[in-house]
């Protein structure tokens, strides 16, 4: 990630800890799981449709990743948004929101 940002290891990791609050490889390993979220709260693609589109190997994995860190199987994640739009044109291809931005201080 610092090769592609252009920044030093240690600035990227300050930055990516005072942006998210979490060390660079935690936040990394919650990227699928919020990548799967939004495509459940987004559309109404299937939990087969959504599983490789977020990086999970399997479907059995992508319900026992979500049930441990949510605490919820994939479809209670999905209820409380079922007034969306059904179409998901865009979304798998969509990329992940970092909710904040990476720079460089040399």
């Amino acid at each position: 990630m610092a090769e592609i940002t252009h920044a030093r290891v240690r600035a990227l990791h300050r930055h990516i800890q005072d942006a998210a609050g979490l060390a660079p490889s935690e936040w990394l390993t919650q990227q699928p799981i919020a990548c799967a979220r939004d495509l459940l709260e987004e559309t109404n693609l299937s939990i087969d449709e959504i599983t490789p589109s977020s990086g999970f190997g399997t479907t059995t994995n992508f319900r026992q990743y979500c049930r441990t860190t949510t605490g919820l199987p994939p479809a209670s994640n999905r209820r409380p948004f079922r007034h969306h739009d059904p179409t998901a044109e865009g979304l798998l291809s969509k990329e992940p929101d970092t909710h904040f931005e990476l720079t460089s201080k040399t």
